[in-house]
């Protein structure tokens, strides 16, 4: 009998040790592989949230343009309305706009959409968002790992720079928000009947895993051209 017991003992050992020690083998292997790689994993996988967690911004796949581009500077003398008929709207990738932050780091060009490219390159304007001066809310967003890092040191009175091919506007942050990505809608209005505008990315900032939420930075226009869309015909208004 107990040569019997030692003999299962024995199995059992050689059995764990066969099947065991590769487990855990493999086990550090993808752990450190994690550690290495998810500088790169976790924005896309931050993405892939922003894509599937929420009803906001979709991705689609289109080219992203680099030309230069000529942006209103800050302070520049400017009319104070502008009509529709003299405005070059972006296309779908182009390079559209600048947005700063001082003291925050961000400070960078924005394109219009939100394709997976686009966010890549920059900050990207959802498309189904009014551009500066239409009188309604502008929504972009950013990877937290790049250029939206800098979000975590805006303060609720910082004033936001974004300039565009057409005009310089100048914001003040009224509100920061962490919600759900599931309840994002909760923190912007693309109905809105004010010039806003609502810059978000994934958080918490420095998780370095799946992050399941979203910090928003609401602003509200305190300069820059209105957008006359009325129509005119012959130099008149209709």
């Amino acid at each position: 009998m107990k040569s019997d017991l030692k003999l299962k003992s024995k199995i059992f050992q050689r059995l764990a040790a066969f099947f065991g020690l590769p487990l855990i083998f493999v086990f550090i292997s993808y752990f450190v592989i994690f550690l290495i790689f998810n500088p790169i994993v976790a924005p896309m996988m931050s993405l892939g949230s922003m894509l599937f967690g929420d009803k906001i911004p979709t991705f689609s796949s289109l080219e992203v343009s680099d030309d230069d581009v000529t942006f209103v500077n800050v302070g520049e003398k400017q009319d104070t309305v502008i009509h529709v008929s003299e405005i070059k709207f972006p296309k779908v990738g182009q390079k559209y706009a600048h947005i700063t932050i001082p003291n925050t780091g961000v400070d960078c060009d924005v394109y219009y959409g939100d394709a997976m490219k686009i966010i890549r390159k920059g900050p990207g304007q959802f498309e189904g968002s009014k551009l500066p001066g239409f009188g309604s809310t502008t929504l972009v967003a950013a990877h937290v790992t790049t250029h939206f890092k800098g979000l975590q040191y805006v303060n609720i009175g910082d004033t936001i720079y974004y300039t565009t091919t057409y005009g310089a506007y100048e914001y003040e942050v009224t509100d920061i928000l962490v919600v759900n990505a599931k309840n994002a809608k909760v923190a912007y209005d693309l109905r809105a009947d004010y010039d806003n505008l609502v810059l978000y990315t994934c958080y918490p900032f420095h998780a370095v895993a799946f992050r399941a939420e979203r910090y928003f930075v609401c602003a509200k226009m305190v300069s820059g051209p209105k957008i006359d869309v009325v129509e005119k015909e012959e130099g008149v208004a209709k």
